[in-house]
């Protein structure tokens, strides 16, 4: 038996197609710890998706909480 894996989220994306970040990938964006992205989805400051057991987030998601950290500096 053999598999195919795609990767879901994929370097170019057809027009129109949100960027979705793994966990990891928005770490690296925002500097923050896998546990302060915990944090931050349980109390609705950082909108998510899941898919599977796995977590992603909008790439206007996550643009839209860094311009409301820089607001908020």
């Amino acid at each position: 038996m053999s598999f195919i894996f795609v990767p879901l989220v994929m370097e170019e994306q057809s027009e129109g197609t949100p960027k979705l970040y793994s966990d990891a990938e928005v770490q690296k964006i925002t500097g923050l710890s896998r546990m302060t992205l915990w944090r931050l989805r349980q109390k609705g400051v950082l909108t998510y998706r899941t898919v599977g057991r796995r977590v992603l987030y909008g790439q206007d998601d996550v643009e839209a909480f860094l311009e409301k950290i820089k607001a908020e500096i």
